[in-house]
Formats: C-alpha cells, sequence, structure tokens
C-alpha cells in the first residue's frame, strides 16, 4: 500500500477521494435512470438537458484544468550513476503524463464550445466536418501521449546510447514518436476522404478510434499492475475499466448535437453517463499516478525494471539451453 508522504500530499489524496465520490454517486444516478427507463423529474427544478451536458463538460473541462496546474513533480533524490537513467525516465514519463492532460483539457474545452454553439453544423458541411475532425485529432493525441508513457515504462528508452537527460536524440525513440504521430496524420486524412463520400464512415472511425484509445490505456494499466509499483486491486480495475469505456467514444466525439433545447433528456443520459464515468476514471488514473510519483514509487519501478532487463536479456538463451533444450535435441 502507497501512502502519501507529507500532509499536503494527504490533503491532496482526501479531496481527490471525496471527488471520486461524488462523480461515482452521480454515474450510479444516471446508471439507474438509465437502467429503469425513467427520466428523472424534479417538480421544483426546471432541467434543460442541454445545458446538463454543456454543464458536465464545464466540470470536467474545469477539474481537468485544476488537475493540471497541481501536476505531481518529482522529489529530490539522490542522483547518481546508478539512478540517474531512472531519475531521467521518470522525467519523460511525466512529460507525456503532463501532454495526455493537456490534450484531454483542450478536447472537453473543445467539445463545450461545440456543444454551446447556437448553430447547427452538420458533418457533411466543412465547417461541420473540420469540429468532427479537430475532435479526432486531439482524442488520438491523447491516446499517444498515453502509448508513450507505456513506452517509457516498457522500454529503456534512457541508456548507455543517450545522452543524459537527452532522450529525444536516441534514433529509435523519435521514429517511435514520428511513426505514432504519422499514423494520427493518415487516419485523420482517410476518415475527411471517406466521410464526403460514406455518410457511415464517421461511425466507422470513432469506433475506430475508441478502439486504439482502449488498446492504449490497457497497455498502461498494465504497467501500473506490475508488483514493482504495487498499486491496489479497485483501482487498477478502475483504469482497466476506463480502457473499455472507450469503445463508447462515438457517443461524446465532437459531431455538433442539435441546436434546439428541446431534447429529451432521457435521450441525452448515455452521453451523461459516459462523461461521467469519464472524468470518474480519469481521476482515479491521476490519483494514482500522483501517488506513486511523490513517494518515489514510479522511479523505484525505472530503476528495478531496466535491471530486469538487462538480466533477462543475458540469462534468457543461457536458461532455455540449460534447463529447457533436451538433451538429444542439437
Amino acid at each position: 500500500m502507497i501512502v502519501p508522504s507529507s500532509v499536503s500530499d494527504r490533503v491532496w489524496d482526501r479531496a481527490l477521494q471525496l471527488v471520486i465520490a461524488v462523480m461515482g454517486t452521480i454515474a450510479a444516478l444516471v446508471a439507474v435512470a438509465l437502467w429503469l427507463g425513467e427520466t428523472p423529474h424534479f417538480p421544483a427544478i426546471e432541467i434543460n438537458p442541454k445545458q446538463v451536458e454543456i454543464g458536465l463538460y464545464v466540470l470536467q473541462t474545469a477539474i481537468i484544468g485544476v488537475l493540471l496546474v497541481f501536476m505531481p513533480h518529482l522529489p529530490k533524490m539522490k542522483r547518481n550513476d546508478e539512478t540517474k537513467n531512472a531519475i531521467s525516465a521518470s522525467h519523460q514519463f511525466l512529460l507525456f503524463f503532463n501532454l495526455v492532460w493537456l490534450a484531454w483539457f483542450f478536447f472537453y474545452f473543445f467539445g463545450m464550445i461545440v456543444r454551446g454553439a447556437r448553430v447547427e453544423l452538420p458533418i457533411s458541411t466543412p465547417g461541420g466536418m473540420a469540429l468532427h475532425l479537430s475532435g479526432d485529432v486531439l482524442n488520438l493525441t491523447s491516446s499517444a501521449f498515453i502509448f508513450f508513457c507505456y513506452v517509457v515504462m516498457a522500454e529503456p528508452t534512457v541508456g548507455k546510447d543517450n545522452p543524459d537527460d537527452g532522450w529525444f536524440h536516441d534514433r529509435g525513440w523519435f521514429q517511435t514518436v514520428s511513426a505514432v504521430f504519422f499514423v494520427i496524420v493518415v487516419l485523420i486524412m482517410m476518415e475527411a476522404v471517406t466521410t464526403t463520400t460514406s455518410q457511415g464512415s464517421g461511425t466507422f472511425f470513432d469506433a475506430l478510434y475508441g478502439l486504439l484509445s482502449g488498446v492504449t490505456i490497457a497497455l498502461f494499466a498494465g504497467r501500473l499492475q506490475s508488483m514493482l509499483i504495487g498499486l491496489p486491486f479497485w483501482p487498477v480495475t478502475a483504469i482497466y475499466a476506463y480502457a473499455v469505456l472507450q469503445f463508447a467514444y462515438p457517443i461524446i466525439s465532437t459531431a455538433t448535437p442539435p441546436a434546439s433545447d428541446e431534447v429529451v433528456l432521457q435521450a441525452t443520459l448515455p452521453t451523461i453517463l459516459v462523461v461521467t464515468l469519464a472524468l470518474l476514471f480519469k481521476i482515479v488514473l491521476f490519483r494514482e499516478v500522483r501517488r506513486i510519483v511523490v513517494n518515489r514509487t514510479l522511479t523505484y519501478y525505472m530503476l528495478e525494471v531496466r535491471e530486469m532487463y538487462a538480466k533477462i536479456s543475458q540469462e534468457r538463451e543461457a536458461v532455455i539451453r540449460e534447463k529447457l533444450v533436451p538433451e538429444a535435441e542439437p
């Protein structure tokens, strides 16, 4: 169990727990309403479904903005020849983790602006297409940065061939980053071309982007599940659930909703549920990553996993040859 190391860290942890509890309660109430198939009625309150949806986007944007301001930083650590690569890798991780949240901030800020607009722009129009593609670019960019977080945890991106803290000069790492963004550009271009000729292709690409996001988050969750980090069962489960939730991306894709306020609340509930769960799982992710950063567990992981890489690469073939290959086999 990872315990916050200072009073301020404990205050932050309690505040995040409170927000998680509130968002979980809201998500549960919306899920019950969907399950019952009934729209909640509040006689004393006039509910505007569109304003509720916009309000959730405002809330998500505001909370992400606050968390961006208070992103965790690596505490002071002993830096020597043994630890310098692990510390540099931890800085890499935090760079991409910050960029993940920055991309999420712009995604939900953009969605808030689009849903608050009073002008209807169907995806078949140039303006509607531009809005939709902009949202997809932001979604794919956030997924790319999550993937880079995974790569930093899964591969020795800092090592003998890299100058100290000069990770961007490593050719293999640079090629990985370039390839990911090249794929994003190709996908967006394909979507722009095919959507103009086929109305159903937009849904296909939204589903594809949801799949890609889900895979990257699942890969990341797998690393956070490592025994070297030791996260509790339930937070890791919530992060895996967040990966599954990405398949609902077509529900919140940034196609412009109807401009009229005469929207049935029951039809808006799926979007409300998805956005609420997304915020809930994001806060769980932030809380757990913040804890492993401030407790130096992330850097410990970077140190130990790199030693394991070196040991395993040296011993794998020897162990297979000595213990697993039959003597009669050449």
